[in-house]
C-alpha cells in the first residue's frame, strides 16, 4: 500500500485531481477525434496525402499557436486560457459533427477545422504544463506530471476503442458528437482551480512590464540549464520521436506485416509508456531520478536502433515496449525537471517552448521521417536515427556540468534553485 501510495501521492492535491481528470477527458476526446478524422479523410479522398495533412494539422498548429499561449499564460489567468481553448475544440467538433451528419463535409472544411483543433490543442498543452505546478508541492512535482504522461497515456488506449465502437454502431456523426461533448465536459473544470498566473495591472501586462520580468528568469546561469534540457528534448523528439512516421511503412516492409502489425506496435508502445510513467513516477528521490535521466537518455536511442534491426514480429513487439518504456519516462523526467526548476511568472513561456518541440516540431520530423522512407529502408532509418541520438545524449551527459550535476542529484551548479526535500516525517518513500 505504501508503494501504491507513492505512485499516485500527487492525487493528495484535490485541485491537481481535477487537472488529471480533465486531461484523461481531454486526451479521450483528442485520441478518438485522430482516429475518426483519419477515418472520415480517407472517405471523402482515398488519398494518403490528405490523411498526412489531416493528422499534421492536428499537431503541427503548435508552432504558432504554443508561443502565443505561453504569452498569454504569463500575463492572465491560466484557467482561463485552458477553459476557453477547450471550449473552442468543442464548439468546433460539433460543428464537424453536423456537417458530416447532413453530408456536407468536404476535405477542405475538415482541414479548415482539425487545424483550429489543433491550434486549440496546443493551447491546452501549454495551459495543463503551466497550471500543474501550482497545484501540487514541489517535491511532488515529478509524480504529477508523470501521473498526466499516465493520463493521456491511458486515453490513448480508451480514446479509441470507444470510438469504434460508436463508430460500428451509430456511424461516424456520432463519433464527433462524442468528442465534442467530452470537451464541453472538460471546459468547465478548469474554472474550479484556484487562479493561477500572475494578477497583473493593464500596465504590467504592455511589453515595458513583461521584458523585465523576462530579464530576472533568463540570468545567464539559469539559461543555460534550460537551454541545454530544452535542446536535449528537442533533438530526442526530432531525432528518436519522429519515427511515428516510419512505423506503418516498418511494418509492411521489414516485417512483412499487415494492419494488425501494425496495431500490435503500437499498442505495445503505448503500454510501454503507460507502465513506464505510472512504475517511475513513485521516484522521489533526486539522485535517482537523475540516473534514470541519464539511463533513458541512452536507452531512448538504443532501443530504437534495436527496433530497426528486428525482423521477426516478436521481437519487434518486445522492442517496441522497451522503446515505448525508454521514451515516455525520459519525457516525463525532462519536463519535471524544467518544471521544477522554472519560477512561476515564467512558467507560461516556458511550458510553450516545450509544446512548440514536443507537438510542432516532432509533427514537422514525422512528416519528413514519412517521406524518407519511401526512399531508404525504413529500419535504417529508425536505427541511425537511435544511434545519433544515443551518441549526442551522451555527449550531452559528459560534457555538460549543468546535466552532469542532474545525473548526481545536485542541484548547487546547475543554476537552478536546490529542491526542498519532503521532511522524513511525511515522506512516503525515502530511497525512491
Amino acid at each position: 500500500m505504501r508503494r501504491l501510495s507513492a505512485l499516485l501521492i500527487a492525487l493528495e492535491s484535490p485541485s491537481y485531481r481535477i487537472l488529471w481528470i480533465n486531461i484523461g477527458i481531454a486526451g479521450i476526446g483528442r485520441w478518438t477525434l485522430t482516429m475518426a478524422t483519419g477515418w472520415l479523410m480517407l472517405l471523402l479522398t482515398h488519398s494518403g496525402v490528405w490523411i498526412g495533412a489531416g493528422m499534421f494539422a492536428m499537431q503541427g498548429p503548435a508552432l504558432i499557436g504554443a508561443p502565443l499561449a505561453g504569452y498569454i499564460a504569463d500575463i492572465g489567468d491560466r484557467r482561463v486560457m485552458l477553459a476557453a481553448s477547450q471550449a473552442v475544440t468543442s464548439f468546433a467538433l460539433l460543428a464537424l459533427a453536423l456537417m458530416v451528419g447532413l453530408n456536407v463535409a468536404t476535405p477542405a472544411s475538415v482541414l479548415a477545422l482539425a487545424l483550429l483543433i489543433g491550434l486549440a490543442f496546443s493551447v491546452q498543452m501549454t495551459g495543463w504544463n503551466a497550471l500543474l505546478p501550482s497545484l501540487v508541492p514541489r517535491e511532488r512535482i515529478f509524480n504529477a506530471v508523470a501521473l498526466q504522461s499516465t493520463a493521456q497515456r491511458g486515453a490513448e488506449f480508451v480514446g479509441p476503442a470507444l470510438g469504434s465502437l460508436i463508430l460500428s454502431l451509430a456511424g461516424l456523426p456520432w463519433v464527433f458528437v462524442l468528442c465534442g461533448v467530452a470537451y464541453a465536459a472538460a471546459a468547465f473544470q478548469p474554472l474550479t482551480l484556484p487562479p493561477s498566473g500572475p494578477q497583473l495591472t493593464r500596465r504590467q501586462r504592455s511589453a515595458a512590464g513583461v521584458i523585465p520580468r523576462e530579464r530576472r528568469w533568463l540570468g545567464a546561469e539559469n539559461r543555460t540549464a534550460l537551454f541545454l534540457l530544452l535542446l536535449v528534448v528537442c533533438l530526442h523528439c526530432s531525432i528518436t520521436m519522429a519515427f511515428m512516421g516510419v512505423l506503418p511503412i516498418f511494418a509492411q516492409v521489414a516485417l512483412h506485416g499487415d494492419s494488425n502489425t501494425y496495431g500490435s506496435l503500437l499498442s505495445a508502445i503505448g503500454l510501454g509508456s503507460l507502465t513506464a510513467t505510472l512504475l517511475g513516477g513513485g521516484v522521489r528521490n533526486a539522485r535517482w531520478q537523475g540516473i534514470l535521466y541519464g539511463v533513458t537518455t541512452i536507452l531512448s536511442g538504443v532501443t530504437l536502433a534495436i527496433l530497426g534491426s528486428t525482423h521477426a514480429v516478436g521481437a519487434a513487439i518486445i522492442a517496441a515496449l522497451a522503446v515505448g518504456a525508454s521514451q515516455a519516462l525520459f519525457m516525463t523526467l525532462s519536463l519535471s525537471f524544467i518544471q521544477e526548476r522554472v519560477e512561476d511568472a515564467a512558467r507560461g513561456r516556458v511550458s510553450s517552448i516545450y509544446t512548440f518541440i514536443s507537438a510542432g516540431v516532432m509533427s514537422v520530423a514525422n512528416w519528413g521521417y514519412g517521406a524518407l522512407a519511401g526512399i531508404v529502408a525504413p529500419g535504417l532509418l529508425l536505427g541511425a536515427g537511435g544511434a545519433l541520438f544515443s551518441v549526442l545524449g551522451a555527449g550531452f551527459l559528459t560534457f555538460a556540468p549543468e546535466l552532469r550535476a542532474l545525473l548526481r542529484g545536485d542541484t548547487t551548479h546547475t543554476g537552478m534553485p536546490p529542491l526542498v526535500e519532503t521532511p522524513p516525517s511525511t515522506a512516503v518513500v525515502e530511497n525512491l
